[in-house]
């Protein structure tokens, strides 16, 4: 994961319970769209993804007690396609094509503002889920 922060949250919960409540809001088929993540959880922690486009990768483990390590970051194919606007626009100023180079820029800064946007709303929508599932829980930058 490229771009990620960090977050520790206590919960007052235990981990299996939380587990549990993140493995039953998983999509496991198409007929089940009330779902709202994609992804697996492990017996010490998860990695999902929400539902949508340039959505964060949420890659949390529990250590001692009911503490969670989370990383939320952009997966590595997110980045290519970004980087390859970049270097699409790059590429136009080599070849003197401003005028295609300036759509592709501004095409560019667009997708990174609303991915920008997207990764801020999926955070607020994960942290919203986290505290309907606990609401005691506690949740701090690292």
């Amino acid at each position: 994961m490229l771009f990620k922060s960090s977050y520790r949250i206590e919960f007052s919960q235990s981990k299996e319970t939380v587990l549990e409540n993140i493995k039953s809001s998983l999509l496991e088929n198409r007929s089940n769209l009330p779902k709202n993540f994609i992804g697996n959880v492990s017996e010490n922690g998860f990695k999902i993804k929400l539902l949508g486009r340039y959505s964060p990768d949420f890659k949390g483990s529990f250590d001692q007690g009911n503490n969670l390590q989370l990383t939320v970051g952009l997966g590595l194919l997110q980045i290519i396609s970004l980087l390859f606007i970049v270097l699409a626009a790059f590429y136009m100023y080599y070849k003197n094509e401003y005028y295609t180079m300036a759509i592709i820029l501004g095409l560019g800064i667009f997708i990174i503002q609303a991915s920008y946007y997207n990764i801020k709303v999926s955070k607020r929508k994960f942290f919203d889920y986290l505290l309907s599932v606990d609401s005691r829980c506690k949740i701090s930058d690292i």
